[in-house]
């Protein structure tokens, strides 16, 4: 028969701290022991983890501290909440401990009301925090699910609407239909940036953000993106100026790389003034390739600078054209940099524009 009980690891060195903490917790909790730190470890990691460890920090060998730095490094047991039982009572040890990645401190001599409700309190913690994580994991199964089976429909609408604004032979539409083709044509276009968006962060979220990486020139890639850049920015009267130095050919996911470099100039459009000027520029400093994308706009408040990359973020400020934003891009972004092995950031000051700088490493 399977015990329903949570179960709890005690691990102390001392027989007599044992007992007593096996006394107060049998009741209520299946507990098992260890008596040194590698024992520890070895159960900790066995097919039935437990769900919360009582921890002592003085014993020979391998200490608390280091046995504790040992179960969070390793991801089968990095989730498990440590409570360290000591006779310590220095400020600075507690810091330490927490350091380690311990969740509380129980003082010996033992109070077993106090051991019981700071036991309860964790395992209760460890079970919402696992329920949370698999909500999460659902969450983003059924976001890529519904991403991905709306994306081909809403990609045929928006090909029907270019066909019916585009074929000399729908000429017979009349301009108020023109009118309500080119709104389903931009509707469709926003919903498909939401949903691509959406598959996006699902990925990222879950850990499986795909990258195809290959060998290949940036400057040759910027090029590229900033040609096909000036179509929108020459609506807009925005010139795009290009100052790219030869780079040695690095290793990233072309599709990717375009994202970035898309949003990044496309963000820098939405912010810019009629008759402004957007930068893109390319270098090397020591061993990685840098990409500034740098614009005229109103600038970015210095509050709101460190939550840029955040997910569900929007900048306060309006955009000059009325474009809408999904949020997610800057967050996208950031992931597609950090899975290069490179970092992105902002420099802005009110009133004087914005400049996103991001970095790949050219090894």
């Amino acid at each position: 028969m399977t015990d329903s009980k949570q179960k709890i690891l005690v691990v102390d060195d001392e027989r007599l701290n044992i007992d007593v903490l096996v006394d107060i917790l049998r009741a209520d909790y299946n507990v098992v022991v260890a008596k040194n730190g590698q024992e520890a470890l070895r159960r900790a990691a066995s097919a039935q983890p437990p769900e919360l460890i009582l921890l002592d920090i003085m014993m020979p060998d391998m200490n608390g501290y280091e046995v504790c730095k040992k179960l969070k490094k390793d991801t089968q047991t990095s989730e498990i909440p440590v409570i360290f039982i000591t006779a310590l009572n220095d400020s600075g040890d507690e810091e330490k401990g927490f350091n380690a990645g311990a969740v509380d401190y129980i003082s010996k001599p033992f109070s077993a009301s106090t051991v019981r409700a700071r036991v309860k309190s964790h395992i209760t913690l460890y079970k919402q925090k696992r329920c949370l994580v698999e909500l999460n994991v659902l969450k983003n199964r059924f976001l890529g699910i519904a991403s991905h089976d709306l994306r081909n429909p809403s990609s045929l609408i928006k090909n029907f609407c270019e066909i019916m604004l585009n074929d000399t032979d729908l000429g017979v539409l009349s301009q108020d239909h023109r009118d309500i083709v080119q709104n389903i044509h931009t509707a469709s276009s926003e919903l498909l940036t939401l949903l691509n968006d959406l598959l996006d962060v699902s990925a990222i979220e879950s850990g499986k953000l795909p990258l195809v990486i290959k060998q290949g020139s940036l400057k040759s890639l910027l090029t590229k993106r900033v040609k096909n850049s000036r179509i929108n920015a020459e609506k807009k009267g925005i010139t795009v100026h290009e100052h790219f130095e030869d780079v040695p050919d690095a290793l990233f996911d072309p599709d990717r790389i375009n994202q970035v470099v898309d949003n990044l100039i496309s963000n820098a459009m939405k912010f810019s003034p009629k008759g402004s000027n957007i930068y893109v520029y390319l270098s090397q400093a020591g061993e990685d390739a840098v990409v500034r994308v740098k614009d005229e706009g109103p600038g970015i408040p210095e509050e709101a600078q460190s939550n840029l990359f955040k997910e569900f973020n929007r900048l306060g400020t309006k955009t000059t054209g009325g474009e809408k934003s999904t949020g997610f891009g800057l967050f996208i972004v950031k992931n597609i940099v950090d899975a290069h092995g490179g970092s992105i950031s902002v420099t802005s000051t009110l009133g004087s524009g914005a400049e996103f700088k991001f970095t790949i490493p050219l090894a």
